[in-house]
């Protein structure tokens, strides 16, 4: 594992090749219900560090791939 593989896992729980790879190929719509799913799943998780980790998941596709700033 590289220390950016680290890092992104540390920031997202995931590395941001796996994280594209759930976004790509779906419509907008479609993205949106992800990040609507992944934002509930922080709501109801016990971990604050997961939460935090879910939280910044869903911000990092909202801006790259929903439009946001």
């Amino acid at each position: 594992m590289t220390t950016e593989q680290y890092e992104e896992i540390f920031t997202f729980g995931d590395t941001i090749k796996s994280i594209e790879e759930s976004v790509l190929g779906r419509t907008k719509q479609d993205r949106t219900m992800l990040v609507m799913s992944i934002l509930s799943d922080a709501q109801h998780h016990p971990d604050t560090i997961i939460k935090d980790k879910l939280i910044n998941k869903a911000k990092y596709i909202i801006s790259k791939y929903l439009g946001g700033k």
